[in-house]
């Protein structure tokens, strides 16, 4: 297969740009033209290597199997137009979906914790439906094909633009799984990590395998975490086999009940105990999310796909076109590739059929097959000794000069800032003495902890209105003047109260000067929770008016919006069903408008209600 090269064409489809390269195959876009209207589409070419490709049974039993898989015709299945051969080239012709795998998707939300488990949810709906689509796949005398797919995992669901999540690879691993092993061909089907029992038994497999596999996926959607990865090959295979499942709430105490019900259900060691079919584990997912009333789209998956690798996608549709117009105009173009825009490599989360760089695996079969043992070969090279000991020590100092500079930092620097700040802000407003005051009288802590956020998968809507009466926060008195008329002796209440007799008389006896502290105003202590709910009570009114921005996706929403200690608004967010919608970011306009009074302490975030109806 060194002759593939952008420009080549394999039957009609002339490849553009490889995309992915595994043991077993290639994957590149084409373009497929039409010899009638001259239109134009892209596709996906997964050519097979020329050494399976002269296997003559493997041949034969390619081109049989993946012609069965073509029947398959389901919006969450990525469809197979054509399998052939050209040039002494197996290959087959896929829908091209523009988006990307559901491990990338999981892997950049790293940064923000697990998917939000409505999306996670509705992604996984999604792969069930496709999956009892393959399973029940009949014949012309309409008996059950049998199809198991043994290697459902992130890198096999694709995430396109339109929010919708489809399978790909079927059939391809059902064909090698009738070659005959010899030596270092042996191999398992599918990814470790997402392996049922049964299958890394190396046992008789039918549809509830990609069940299980399925449940592996949506715990590590909703968790964050990879249910099965240990050290190495066999540590991974002993978890796969005898690990202990934990519970998802164990990891993320708010983690729905409902959901964790489901979940482990569909993770039971014992077939018997799981959904028995795809389509009952899809009806129960989609039942959880009308008993939650939520409501996901695929716009509102969509939206999430954007936000976290839009750029990714728009750099490989900059390259596709200009390998087209580099074709187009007969410019050189040479060996174009997607491998300049790489994820990080899981050496145990790899298709042992070849590892590959597109997430789209190759593994698959028939549940009449079983799976053969690991063979020591197929594991991934040991690094050299000694350059994996330098690299151990280097990371263990370094990890130790950063956990150093970070509790210094900490328990250390931060603290006396924090302080330092506080006593020079009341120090302007009265007087040293009164700092110290309402430092003790707050306990130096912030009387508002509202900035931090508790989770983030929760929904805005899950999360409770503050009002103007509730949770007001604790401010120290900190010596607040009141003045007569000229002349007059000065009466301090707040800090000096409680003082000696003496004191008072000396506090009493001082008359303020034109510009002194004490006719200077006070920074309150936290933030003004009556005029920052006013002022998010205008911001809802003013909201009113976005209903001339189309239909409402309902007839309420919920807002959490930031307050910085200046008073501006630095964050918005809104209900899931009006996030992205044009209503919704007029929405967003009107409170990001919102101000408050300026305030001591750290950012504080309010939560309000907003009304679209008449």
């Amino acid at each position: 297969m060194s002759d593939l090269q952008s420009g080549v064409f394999l039957g009609h489809y002339e490849l553009l740009v490889r995309i992915g390269r595994g043991g077993m195959a290639s994957v590149w876009v084409a373009r497929e033209r039409s010899a009638v209207s001259g239109k134009q589409r892209l596709v996906a070419v997964k050519a097979m290597l020329p050494e399976l490709a002269r296997h003559s049974e493997f041949r034969s039993m390619f081109l049989s199997e993946v012609q069965i898989i073509q029947s398959i015709q389901h919006d969450n299945v990525v469809r197979v137009y054509e399998v052939s051969e050209d040039r002494d080239v197996l290959y087959m012709v896929m829908e091209w979906v523009e988006g990307d795998s559901l491990r990338n998707i999981i892997r950049a939300s790293k940064s923000r914790g697990a998917l939000p488990p409505e999306i996670a949810v509705c992604v996984a709906a999604d792969a069930a439906s496709g999956l009892h689509a393959a399973h029940d796949l009949r014949d012309w005398e309409g008996e059950l094909r049998g199809v198991v797919h043994c290697d459902v995992s992130p890198h096999n669901i694709l995430v396109g633009l339109e929010g919708k999540a489809k399978l790909v690879d079927f059939g391809i691993a059902n064909a090698m799984g009738r070659l005959e092993p010899s030596g270092d061909s042996e191999t398992i089907k599918g990814k470790l990590s997402y392996m049922s029992p049964e299958q890394a038994r190396g046992e008789r497999v039918d549809r509830r395998t990609d069940v299980f596999a399925l449940g592996i996926v949506l715990f590590e959607m909703t968790t964050g975490e990879q249910l099965f990865k240990g050290r190495d090959v066999a540590h991974t295979l002993d978890l796969v086999k005898h690990g202990t499942i934990p519970r998802p709430s164990l990891l993320n105490p708010r983690y729905p009940l409902k959901l964790e019900k489901i979940v482990l259900k569909a993770l039971e060691r014992d077939p018997q105990r799981r959904f028995q079919t795809a389509e009952e584990f899809e009806f129960i997912l989609s039942e959880y999310l009308s008993e939650e009333h939520t409501v996901v789209s695929h716009p509102i998956v969509s939206n999430l796909l954007t936000q976290l690798l839009g750029a990714r996608i728009e750099k490989r549709r900059e390259v596709i076109t200009s390998i087209v117009t580099a074709i187009d105009t007969n410019r050189p173009v040479g060996r174009a590739s997607m491998t300049d825009i790489p994820m990080p490599y899981d050496p145990l989360n790899f298709t042992l059929t070849g590892h590959s760089e597109s997430g789209l695996g190759i593994a698959a079969r028939l549940e009449d097959h079983t799976t053969a043992a690991i063979p020591i070969s197929s594991r991934p090279p040991p690094p050299n000794a000694q350059d994996s000991l330098w690299r151990w020590v280097g990371a263990f100092g370094l990890l130790v000069t950063l956990v150093a500079i970070g509790g210094y930092y900490i328990f250390v620097m931060r603290p006396k800032q924090a302080e330092a700040a506080a006593i020079q802000q009341l120090a302007e407003a009265g007087t040293v003495a009164d700092a110290a005051v309402a430092t003790v009288a707050s306990g130096n802590t912030p009387a508002s902890g509202s900035a931090k956020r508790s989770d983030k998968a929760l929904s805005v809507d899950s999360l409770p209105v503050d009002t103007q009466s509730g949770n007001e926060p604790v401010i120290a008195n900190v010596g607040r003047v009141k003045k007569g008329k000229k002349g007059d002796k000065s009466a301090v209440e707040g800090a000096n109260e409680g003082s000696s007799d003496s004191d008072q008389k000396g506090a009493a006896n001082d008359k303020p000067t034109e510009g002194s502290a004490a006719d200077m105003p006070v920074t309150p202590l936290g933030i003004d929770r009556s005029a920052a709910n006013a002022a998010l009570a205008t911001a809802a009114a003013g909201a009113r008016a976005c209903r001339t921005q189309g239909q409402a996706p309902s007839p309420t929403g919920r807002a959490a919006v930031t307050f910085s200690p200046d008073g501006s608004v630095t964050a918005v967010s809104i209900s899931q069903n009006f996030m992205g919608t044009p209503i919704g970011n007029c929405v967003i306009a009107h409170y990001r408008a919102a101000r408050a009074p300026s305030f001591v302490g750290d950012a504080t975030t309010l939560f309000s209600s907003f009304n679209m109806l008449e």
